[in-house]
């Protein structure tokens, strides 16, 4: 990927707030420009730097929750296939199934009639819906996890490159600062 791809598809898309790190390319005017102070400059850079990797962690616990939280909606929607499949059969057998009352206790059950189903929606919250309106909710679910879990890898690159600009925005300070001290001890 080219410089110039980089920037067309960093300036196309928000990254969810996240200010563009600036890279130090020349030292003695960035340094002139904020007071001369290379303890100053370092501290506010590494604040930033802390700010990036905050976000960092919390973006990737995020990803992690949209990660896992997929499986669960593809079984979901298998079942509501299985119990669509069921009920268009006509068969007037009934079904026998076991399902997860808590974790590691399980319930068996005989479902007579099968035309609805009751999803959990969080906050012991379950709401029962015809198959057909179950299907299209939990569809619509996976399409957004899965539209979120893309756009937040591409937040988490973005970053990525923020903190990897501003740790060697940083180097370039503290290098900075190193010749100037052994610079001024060859003088004197």
């Amino acid at each position: 990927m080219s410089g110039a791809d980089v920037q067309s598809s960093s300036s196309s898309k928000e990254h969810l707030g996240i200010p563009k790190a600036e890279f130090i390319d020349d030292v003695q005017s960035y340094m002139d420009k904020h007071s001369g102070d290379a303890e100053t400059v370092l501290r506010q850079l590494d604040a930033q730097l802390m700010k990036y990797n905050v976000l960092n962690t919390s973006l990737s616990n995020r990803k992690t929750y949209l990660k896992n939280q997929l499986p669960e909606l593809m079984k979901t929607l298998n079942m509501i296939d299985t119990l669509m499949k069921k009920r268009d059969s006509k068969s007037e057998e009934k079904m026998s199934t076991r399902f997860l009352l808590s974790d590691h206790v399980y319930a068996d059950a005989t479902i007579e009639k099968i035309d609805q189903v009751g999803l959990w929606l969080g906050v012991n919250v379950m709401v029962e819906y015809p198959l057909d309106e179950a299907k299209s909710l939990i569809t619509e679910n996976i399409r957004q996890v899965t539209m979120s879990e893309r756009s937040l890898s591409e937040d988490l690159q973005f970053l990525r490159d923020q903190i990897t600009t501003m740790e060697v925005s940083m180097a370039r300070v503290y290098n900075y600062t190193v010749e100037k001290r052994q610079a001024a001890l060859a003088s004197s």
